[in-house]
């Protein structure tokens, strides 16, 4: 009887969880929508300020400014201006009240789901994946982001790899109260060492950050680079 009720409730942990992770799917995909919006909307604004800025700049050197026209391009340019930084203040305001619910993460868990997202990638690129499975440890955090953190290494891990039949590795441990996420893959030999992922490194640090972590590089070996994502663990490690 104690079994059926612990199945019970690990049932119900479950799909606790996946509504959470449907929620803020759902939130990031308006979220998305609401930046693609923003970046058409600003555009256009931009192209106008750039070329009324450049039109004072020139009308301010003449030998006889005209004081009123240059009002009122000053004018024009700062209301713009304040549209625009409505625009983003509302999205942020989102983005902030979207990403506020945090619970307690299996790091065991956070790393599996990554894994089986991104091992057809792996296949499809005859890429191998080797993981390397640390302490039972939990982290509190927003799973959506943290995951897409994750993600957002592997696959540059995976793009990073020169060709098929090599290998990333990814893992974790803990060291203090941190928990130590890797994701290490080889480089190509003309491949600067300190190359930088683009836009994805970007997101992930950023969401790193939003949970009191930071996201390391070093070098293990003189032909592999290693991204390593440092998350305050929520509980101490066992030991």
């Amino acid at each position: 009887r104690q079994m059926c009720i612990r199945d019970r409730q690990k049932a119900r942990r479950e799909l606790e969880r996946r509504d959470r992770l449907l929620f803020q799917a759902e939130r990031l995909r308006t979220l998305r929508a609401m930046s693609v919006g923003v970046i058409h909307e600003a555009s256009q604004p931009l192209s106008t300020i750039s070329l009324e800025a450049n039109g004072l700049v020139v009308a301010a050197a003449a030998d006889r400014p005209d004081l009123q026209d240059i009002r009122q391009t000053a004018a024009l340019i700062a209301g713009k201006a304040a549209d625009l930084a409505e625009m983003v203040r509302r999205l942020r305001r989102f983005g902030e009240t979207g990403g506020e619910e945090r619970v307690r993460l299996s790091v065991a868990t956070l790393v599996n789901d990554v894994l089986a997202l991104v091992w057809p990638e792996a296949q499809r690129s005859g890429v191998i994946i080797s993981n390397s499975a640390g302490p039972d440890v939990h982290l509190l955090g927003n799973e959506v982001e943290l995951r897409q953190a994750l993600l957002n290494l592997a696959r540059n891990a995976l793009a990073a790899v020169p060709q098929p039949g090599g290998t990333i590795w990814i893992g974790w441990s803990t060291m203090g109260r941190q928990a130590l996420i890797s994701v290490e893959n080889p480089l190509e030999p003309s491949r600067p060492r300190a190359a930088g992922m683009g836009v994805g490194l970007i997101i992930a640090r950023t969401i790193a950050r939003a949970h009191e972590g930071r996201i390391e590089v070093d070098h293990p070996a003189s032909d592999r680079v290693r991204y390593t994502l440092q998350l305050p663990l929520n509980e101490r490690p066992h030991v």
